[in-house]
C-alpha cells in the first residue's frame, strides 16, 4: 500500500493580517489556545509550507478574502 508522510501547501493568494486563514502548528491536538500554538503561517501568495503529518495543526477560518492553495501529499511505498 501507499501511505502519505507529509503535506506541502503552496499559497496562491494572500490573506491580509487580521482576516484569518492561518495554518497553526500546535503542541498537541488538544491545544486550542494561544499557549498551545508553536507557530502560525499566514497565507501569503507564493509561500510554501512542508510539514510531517505527525505535526498537530489546524487551519483557521478566513474572513472576506479567499484562501486559495494547492495541497500536495508526499507518499512512500511500504515494503
Amino acid at each position: 500500500g501507499v501511505t502519505t508522510d507529509a503535506s506541502v501547501l503552496v499559497f496562491l493568494t494572500t490573506v491580509p493580517p487580521g482576516e484569518g486563514g492561518e495554518t497553526e502548528f500546535l503542541v498537541d491536538v488538544n491545544s486550542g489556545d494561544e499557549d498551545g500554538v508553536l507557530f502560525s503561517v499566514r497565507p501569503t501568495r507564493g509561500a510554501m509550507v512542508i510539514f510531517d503529518h505527525a505535526c498537530a495543526h489546524v487551519g483557521r477560518c478566513v474572513g472576506k478574502y479567499p484562501k486559495i492553495l494547492l495541497r500536495l501529499d508526499v507518499k512512500r511505498k511500504s515494503a
